[in-house]
């Protein structure tokens, strides 16, 4: 007598601190801090991270800063953009322009060469890791109208929230943190994870086809394919539940796993067996065979097996 046996396979993936390595949406200072980080300054809201002043004058502004992602992982890149407007500078370019048809900033005549809104602002962009002090990043001096200035680099290896501001203002010294009468100070943020593990399993589900009573018969589809790629030594694991076609069961120690076709398999159990061992990323295979028992009833059986990916200890 034949048994038709499907076999339902449900992955699962492990991670020491992800479930899964996910894609990061970006994020501007607006959204960080709920409100428009380009209406002062000084902004209604306290939008910078410490106790540093957030903006005073409102003749210039960091309208917005874009990171390209609001989370990412050791080893990954981070970008800045941060847009910036002088809006005295501005406003002088609109009056002479308006007047003669030329985009000639008024601060030219010699009468306002001393005026330090007519020879542009100074920028600059910092970051911060946890625990550790503002480190500069990007300058520009001068800075004219309505910009946006950017950069990338390599985030510390370090664990948790970072930070990045952008800093504007007129005649500012290099500092995080100026003081004056007219400057904008914007911060925001993104978080970095130290560990990941993403899994990725293909040629599934197992399937055993129609399989004799008494008899052992191998996955139609050997092998299972289990990719991983990681930052950290990992384990790789199974674990399956018995079979059931909904009234009747036999064990799941009936079915067996390997990591080739030539080496002696080993049965599956309800605990959680380690099949491959202090592993870096790679793929790698998981041959599979099924006995059914003699006697058992004729059905549809099906279990649910668990793979897992997880940091070794």
């Amino acid at each position: 007598m034949k048994r038709g046996i499907i076999f339902l396979l449900i992955l699962f993936s492990a991670v020491a601190l992800i479930s899964a390595l996910p894609t990061f949406p970006p994020t501007t200072c607006s959204e960080i801090w709920g409100g428009d980080c380009g209406e002062g300054p000084p902004e209604t809201f306290d939008n910078t991270f410490d106790n540093c002043g957030y903006g005073i004058g409102n003749s210039e502004s960091i309208q917005e800063i874009y990171l390209n992602k609001n989370s990412l992982f050791v080893g990954e890149p981070i970008n800045v953009i941060c847009n910036v407007l002088l809006k005295d500078r501005m406003r002088e370019i609109l009056i002479t322009s308006e007047a003669t048809g030329v985009a000639i900033c008024r601060c030219d005549l010699s009468s306002h060469l001393t005026n330090p809104h007519c020879q542009g602002g100074n920028f600059y962009i910092y970051y911060k890791s946890p625990g550790n002090n503002w480190v500069q990043k990007y300058s520009q001096s001068p800075v004219i109208t309505c910009e946006n200035y950017s950069v990338s680099f390599l985030p510390d290896q370090i664990e948790g929230e970072h930070q990045v501001r952008c800093v504007l203002g007129y005649d500012l010294p290099e500092t995080s943190c100026p003081s004056g009468t007219h400057y904008d100070v914007d911060d925001a943020n993104f978080t970095v994870y130290s560990e990941f593990i993403s899994i990725t399993i293909t040629n599934s589900p197992i399937d055993f086809g129609e399989v004799d009573m008494n008899t052992t018969k191998n996955a139609t589809n050997n092998p299972l394919i289990i990719a991983v790629d990681s930052n950290v030594i990992f384990d790789i694991t199974t674990s399956a539940s018995d079979f059931s076609d909904g009234e009747d069961t036999f064990s799941v120690s009936n079915m067996f796993w390997a990591t080739s076709e030539n080496i002696a398999r080993t049965p599956y159990s309800l605990i959680e067996s380690v099949i491959y061992s202090n592993q870096e990323p790679g793929s790698f295979n998981l041959y599979h065979s099924l006995f059914i028992p003699l006697g058992q009833r004729a059905g549809t059986y099906n279990s649910e097996v668990v793979i897992t990916a997880k940091k070794s200890e």
